[in-house]
């Protein structure tokens, strides 16, 4: 399985950065303040530094298609340098121009565009390149609303949405492969940053959102506009993009910073766990939100009808799902965080599947998205990975601290928040999701797994359990404090841990990050019961190093912690207690991301299913309960659909319910009449329609009455549907 965070080094060289720290940097980088000034020519794997963008283009909605120019600053790397080459897949390059308006030679090589100058380049010596292109519908650049003139049902709304596809090799040469692609020619490498102007001609009276400044609208009647944008602040040229679209907008002011929101219906309460975030992020960080003003841009692109009730099941015909970005249209400030993969529905900011997405409360997934997008503005942009391959770092950084608000607002008592445990059930459903991966592409993003967020999220939350949380958190603040607005690499993670906590992180890191693998075990305990008990464990595949937390709870209700230092392929632990060992539980808080093949008693995973278990124990305990032929593992997870306060862990229950006993099918009918969760609900009425087709759910009168009075009162889109299909097969 391929789960490694980091890929191995492709090209890198050694070169002084910020004083005497020093590090590796990608080939072809220049050191900080001093651009002009360059390095050494020999080796380098790319000719130059792209300084500033300039885009001018016109959206035709109509034909799908952006066409214009964009102008790139580019500054010579070595002397000499003849020819510059341009990210290019899926483009309509016209022309290609030089300052003086001359065209200049070009030729389109394996998805890239290679010019040739007019006259050579000396070393720091800049020279802007114009390529005339036009870009149709595709990764990277989307195109969404209704296509005719019958949907009447909803307001029209057309939409373009731009984003980066795949990004270069690290070597700063266009990565060969795939079939994504950047929707203008970027001249672009690892650690670089640019400034961007951008001039953005749309119709039917859309608004365009971009990062930056917005400095003119020119009115050209007709519903056209013209949408001048300059982003003065140097970012990473992967982090810029645009949104089009029609909006309703809302702006709230918090310590000095404006948050805006701009949406296709009224933002609701999104702006007040906003707010909440920036201050938690503040406080955590002990650095002020480094731009003036975040703006966040929602869309659905789903006709009203399919959203009703925060929850929905079925794809919108454009084929995109939910898509959340994060701008700032008052500059400097932070860069479109935007990404859309058109027909796969699937998305940086949630980082689920369309079947989960759209399941899910919409109304905490969504929070969750743009807590994460805020969250990627400390990590992503302000802070920036110094190469591809360090870009794990910052995904994982700003998944994690966004799950750490979540857990603060749960711990406070927050109303909208899914409670503390919430949390812990996500993590728990991030390593399942995990573990389905095996590391493959992910539609998140072409170039980025779809690992990176949740093996670097778990990364981190081991990391609390290694450093403490409160060391944990030292470290974030010192990685800020160094290298805020710059760029940062795993092994300045390493040295923030080494210098706030003692502790060297090299081993670990190079197990979790660079590692393709994680823990796969096999564990069998005995002696439940008895004071004796043991544990017998086996690691399948190679054997890693890594720390297994144990809970041993007795028969008096005493709970006994121990720590386990693993490092063999077989390990072997006992211990004698004054009482009898009700239950042993394996890494009990969910702090260890391994993939678990536990066999204890019936009796114990039935004790690890209650509280006071945690809600990662209570989560862990379903699976091997469901298909246990114990009569009092049946009535265990039934008692659990009514006691259980999580709701991920009741609609867990119901997936993996699997049962003629006559007991399950009047419970389950009540579970999907009172639950508060439409999640839960639509599991409810799908684990009906599974008894049913088992004979285990009565054909009767009163059942059917139920079942459409349900159907009725139903507010929730994906309950209704999945009761339809449940009385289509009822009769």
């Amino acid at each position: 399985m391929e789960l490694r965070l980091r890929p191995p080094v492709v090209e890198a060289r050694a070169a002084p950065r910020g004083g005497d720290r020093g590090r590796a940097l990608p080939a072809g980088t220049l050191s900080e303040g001093s651009r002009s000034e360059g390095l050494p020519s020999e080796g380098l794997a790319r000719d130059a530094d792209l300084v500033h963008v300039a885009l001018d283009l016109t959206l035709d909605w109509e034909r799908r298609a952006v066409f214009g120019a964009a102008t790139s600053w580019c500054r010579a790397l070595r002397p000499d340098t003849t020819e510059l080459r341009f990210q290019a897949r899926g483009l309509d390059v016209r022309e290609v121009l030089d300052a003086k308006g001359r065209a200049l030679p070009w030729r389109i090589e394996g998805g890239a565009l290679a010019v040739t100058l007019g006259e050579p380049l000396g070393l720091g010596d800049e020279e802007p390149v114009r390529i005339v292109f036009a870009a149709s519908a595709g990764p990277g650049l989307a195109f969404t609303g209704d296509t005719h003139a019958d949907a009447s049902s909803r307001p029209f709304r057309p939409g373009v949405r731009s984003v980066h596809g795949e990004s270069p090799a690290s070597d700063g040469s266009p990565s060969e492969g795939g079939g994504a692609r950047d929707w203008w020619p970027a001249l672009r490498a690892a650690a670089d940053r640019s400034t961007f102007e951008a001039r953005l001609r749309v119709g039917h009276d859309m608004q365009v959102w971009a990062a930056g400044e917005l400095l003119e609208v020119q009115d050209h009647g007709r519903g056209e506009r013209t949408f001048v944008w300059r982003l003065a602040e140097a970012v990473p040229p992967s982090s810029f993009g645009f949104v089009a679209g029609r909006f309703e907008d809302e702006t709230l002011e918090v310590d000095g910073v404006v948050l805006a929101a701009h949406s296709e219906s009224a933002p609701g309460e999104s702006l007040t766990a906003l707010a909440e975030a920036l201050r938690f992020f503040g406080a955590r960080t002990q650095r002020r939100y480094p731009f003036p003003r975040f703006d966040q841009l929602v869309t659905s692109d789903l006709a009203n009808e399919w959203a009703q009730g925060g929850v929905c099941d079925r794809a919108p015909r454009a084929g995109a799902v939910w898509r959340e970005a994060a701008l700032d249209p008052a500059g400097p400030g932070a860069p479109l965080d935007l990404d859309v993969e058109m027909g796969r529905a699937r998305t940086r900011d949630l980082s689920v599947d369309l079947e989960i997405a759209l399941t899910r409360d919409l109304s905490v997934d969504l929070e969750r998205a743009l807590t994460r997008a805020l969250a990627r503005q400390w990590f992503g942009v302000y802070v920036a990975p110094l190469e591809d391959r360090e870009r794990w770092l910052v995904e994982a950084l700003a998944t994690w601290l966004g799950l750490e608000f979540e857990r603060h607002r749960g711990a406070a008592g927050t109303e909208a928040s899914g409670g503390a445990g919430a949390v812990d059930v996500h993590y728990e459903e991030l390593r399942e999701e995990l573990l389905a991966s095996g590391g493959h592409a992910s539609a998140v993003d072409s170039d980025l797994p779809a690992h990176y967020a949740s093996k670097g999220a778990w990364l981190f939350r081991m990391l609390g359990a290694r450093l403490g949380e409160a060391g944990l958190w030292r470290t974030v603040r010192t990685l800020v404090e160094r290298h805020g607005g710059d760029f940062v690499a795993t092994e300045d993670l390493r040295r923030a841990a080494l210098d706030v906590t003692g502790k060297d992180l090299a081993s670990f890191l190079d197990q979790w990050v660079d590692g393709a693998e994680i823990p796969d075990l096999v564990a069998r305990v005995e002696g439940l019961g008895s004071r004796e008990v043991a544990l017998q464990l086996t690691q399948r595949g190679a054997p890693l190093v890594f720390e297994l937390a144990l809970e041993c709870t007795l028969a008096d209700g005493t709970r006994h912690r121990r720590t386990l230092d693993v490092r063999d392929p077989a390990f072997t632990w006992s211990e004698a207690f004054p009482r009898p060992v009700q239950n042993v539980v394996l890494d009990p808080d969910g702090r260890l991301c391994a993939r678990f093949e536990i066999e204890k008693t019936a009796a114990g995973w039935l004790h690890q299913l209650s509280p006071p278990s945690s809600a990662s124990a209570r989560w862990r305990a379903v699976a091997p309960l469901s298909v246990s032929a114990d009569f009092a593992a049946v009535e265990g997870l039934l008692r659990a659909l009514v006691q259980e306060p999580e709701a991920g862990i009741r609609r867990r229950v119901l997936e993996r319910l699997d049962s003629r006993d006559p007991r399950v099918a009047p419970l389950v009918l009540r579970v999907l009449e009172t639950d508060p969760s439409a999640p839960v609900r639509r599991a409810a009425a799908r684990a009906l329609r599974q008894l049913y087709a088992k004979g285990a759910l009565p054909r009767d009168t009163a059942t059917l009455s139920r079942l459409v009075a349900r159907r009725q009162a139903e507010p929730a889109l994906a309950v209704r549907v999945a009761l339809d299909e449940l009385l289509l097969v009822f009769g």
